[in-house]
């Protein structure tokens, strides 16, 4: 199993998925969001910061909660415009990628091992 370093206690991926999701619903865009899709979104962010961070089965920094939760904000918010590159309407640029956003990949940096 898969175990999370939080308050200085050892915490389970799903304990992990719990809090996220958790912290989610406190943002007030996602409440119209269905839970079945915020779920998965969770799951997907979870794998891929872990596999950013080429994780290796040790304990981890419970900072790695944010970058998580940040993420899932970040594919939320972008649904329906994956990978769109560039979109101009009215004045206004928008940017996206299938990537980690730049701001979420500095942080979990923070955290990664080397191969």
């Amino acid at each position: 199993k898969c175990s999370f370093l939080l308050g200085g206690e050892n915490m389970q991926i799903e304990e992990l998925r719990k809090i996220v999701t958790d912290k989610l619903k406190l943002k007030p865009h996602i409440k119209y969001i269905d839970q079945t899709y915020i779920n998965d979104t969770v799951d997907d962010a979870i794998n891929d910061a872990l596999d950013f961070i080429n994780y290796r089965g040790e304990d981890l920094d419970n900072k790695i909660v944010t970058p998580v939760k940040d993420l899932c904000v970040y594919r939320l918010i972008i649904t329906g415009n994956e990978g769109v590159t560039s979109s101009s309407k009215a004045g206004t640029s928008e940017t996206y990628t299938g990537d980690i956003p730049k701001s979420i990949r500095r942080i979990l940096k923070k955290y990664r091992n080397l191969p």
